[in-house]
Parts: structure tokens; C-alpha cells; sequence
């Protein structure tokens, strides 16, 4: 038997707007800044694009209030620890 292994490098994000992307980045640079974890800054878009992807997916929308809850998940369980 054969095991295959697929990885997905990057989901597709449906239905976001340039305007979502800057939104989400500011929320993440903010969280970044209040845990005080520096060395993320240089991860802020691919951890916004985990977000609005995980926003989408639980079929939430891509408002501030939305894509607050989410980072603040995101952060509270340290689902960054991978790029750490």
C-alpha cells in the first residue's frame, strides 16, 4: 500500500478585498504588539491571510468585529507558534 501525502501550501481566500487584507493586518500587528511577540512582524500577512481564511470558512464575514474574534482565538490557542 502506497500512502500519499498532499500538502496545501496556501488556502484561497474567497471574496476578499484589498480594503479586508489592511483590516486584518492592522488587527494582527495589534495582537502582535499586546502579547508583545516582536519576532512575528515579519509573518503579519500570511498569519491575516490564516485568518480571513478561517473567517471564511466558518462562514463569518471580514468586519473588524469579525476578524477581531478570530485573531484573538487565533492567538489565545498560539496557532503562531509555527512560525515561531
Amino acid at each position: 500500500m502506497v500512502k500519499v501525502v498532499i500538502k496545501i501550501e496556501r488556502m484561497i481566500m474567497m471574496f476578499v478585498k484589498e480594503s479586508d487584507k489592511v483590516r486584518c493586518s492592522s488587527i494582527v500587528l495589534n495582537e502582535i504588539e499586546t502579547l508583545d511577540l516582536q519576532v512575528l512582524k515579519n509573518f503579519i500577512k500570511e498569519i491575516s491571510e490564516e485568518i480571513l481564511n478561517i473567517s471564511y470558512s466558518k462562514g463569518g464575514d471580514y468586519t473588524e468585529s469579525m476578524l477581531s474574534a478570530f485573531a484573538a482565538g487565533y492567538f489565545g490557542k498560539e496557532m503562531y507558534k509555527k512560525y515561531l
